[in-house]
């Protein structure tokens, strides 16, 4: 659905930061070097609200405080956090589009000339749109607040259409106002119907986030929709209880679904081995997992095993309740992992995006790493969906620098803290003595 995600001010991004998404999209790098910052940007694309006028919910899930916090803080607070997404170009195909970039502007709804609202809360006050159809010029789309009317309107600017319109959400409304006074509506042309279309795939129900602490303690609200597990898995009994028997959006050879239980059973067995089965039940209305280790015969609760199955489950689950073109963030998955679990899971991400899925994984684990430059020998077509991105913070500022992987699963260079500590503790056992 997406194939690059830009974000500027955001936090410790300054000025604009730009990443790939062509498959699977690994975030790499230092603490505190903004990879994090990178998966909350691309799910807050899902956090937009409209209240008296379309705001950027930081709090709902994410907890990041107010547009103070999250601004750039070598950035004075007038100006604005911007995030911008290109659409892959099998999505824009179908309406016979070649390109389509979408630029959100917030700023901070304290200094707008409009008291919206007393506190930070960032405001959407500009969407700017590029984008080229099939066999046409490139046209350009303008949304911008305006402030001169009680009711909230953005004023249109662009090749096709022209007036005043609403935004829902990030989703600019297909009626039209001639003037600010309302005075008289036009239906918006087919180019702006199409446009609005996909920005409305921008939603939770196709952005999914996992973060690194599935056991910890969250707000989260009641399940948004059924397959939602929740950005800590706090809903993951509940959703594999639901969907055990269903049909799930991947397809066997003969081209017919599989069904959850089949792809969820044959991961399992894969990744934790051929002596586990997995289940939940429902007693006295709460889901509770069970393990049971079919060589013993041992019927266990999920709390009572290795911290490794709770953290893959949420995993498993989001990965198999997804759809085609769903975008998938997931935080950490190494953790809580042996080794060997955290480089058999790369296979798993794989198997995701050669089925039409996209991901964003942040790790630290060289494990991960070395798995994928495994599978990129062994088959060099998984070289054209995977991008590897190393963030640093070198004297106050991040710097982003794509690693390359050759067929040969080689990497051409290695920056310094590109997962060269073991190289390095290794020299220091060897200096001046053999310990092999």
């Amino acid at each position: 659905m997406i194939n690059k995600f830009e974000l500027k001010d955001f936090k410790g991004h300054e000025d604009w930061n730009s990443f790939d998404l062509n498959g699977l999209t690994v975030l790499t790098g230092t603490n505190n070097s903004g990879k994090t910052s990178i998966m909350q940007g691309i799910y807050l694309l899902t956090q937009h609200e409209t209240w008296t006028v379309p705001i950027l919910n930081l709090n709902r899930h994410l907890e990041l405080g107010e547009f103070s916090d999250v601004l750039n803080k070598e950035k004075s607070i007038d100006e604005s956090i911007d995030f911008a997404i290109s659409f892959d170009h099998d999505v824009l195909s179908e309406k016979n589009f070649d390109y389509l970039s979408v630029q959100l502007v917030y700023k901070d709804s304290k200094i707008l000339s409009t008291n919206y609202y007393n506190t930070g809360i960032p405001i959407l006050t500009n969407v700017n749109i590029n984008y080229k159809k099939e066999n046409e010029k490139g046209k350009m789309l303008k949304l911008q607040l305006s402030e001169d009317n009680s009711e909230v309107l953005y004023e249109i600017i662009s090749d096709t259409d022209s007036g005043f319109c609403k935004i829902n959400g990030i989703k600019p409304e297909s009626l039209i106002y001639t003037d600010i006074e309302k005075s008289n509506r036009v239906i918006a042309s087919q180019d702006f119907e199409t446009i609005a279309a996909f920005i409305e795939l921008i939603s939770i129900n196709k952005i999914k986030y996992l973060r690194s602490d599935n056991n910890a303690e969250s707000n989260e609200e009641g399940r948004l929709n059924s397959d939602w597990i929740g950005t800590f898995g706090s809903f993951t009994a509940e959703v594999l209880y639901k969907r055990l028997n269903t049909s799930v959006d991947f397809f066997k050879e003969n081209e017919t679904n599989y069904s959850f239980v089949e792809l969820f059973d044959q991961w399992v067995k894969k990744i934790l081995g051929n002596q586990y089965t997995i289940r939940v039940e429902k007693p006295e209305n709460k889901y509770k997992v069970y393990v049971m280790d079919n060589e013993s015969h041992n019927k266990l609760e999920l709390k009572h095993v290795g911290f490794g199955i709770s953290q893959l489950l949420p995993i498993f689950v989001m990965i198999l309740t997804s759809k085609k073109n769903d975008l998938l963030l997931i935080q950490n998955p190494e953790i809580h992992l042996h080794p060997k679990l955290q480089a058999d899971l790369v296979e798993l991400l794989v198997f995701v995006v050669e089925n039409g899925r996209k991901l964003v994984v942040e790790t630290h684990s060289e494990h991960i790493i070395n798995r994928i430059r495994l599978l990129i020998k062994n088959n060099n077509n998984i070289n054209k969906f995977v991008r590897v991105y190393f963030l640093d913070k070198i004297e106050g500022e991040i710097q982003t620098q794509e690693i390359n992987i050759d067929e040969k699963g080689k990497i051409d260079y290695w920056p310094k803290h590109f997962f060269d500590q073991t190289y390095q503790d290794y020299i220091g056992l060897i200096k001046n003595d053999s310990v092999f």
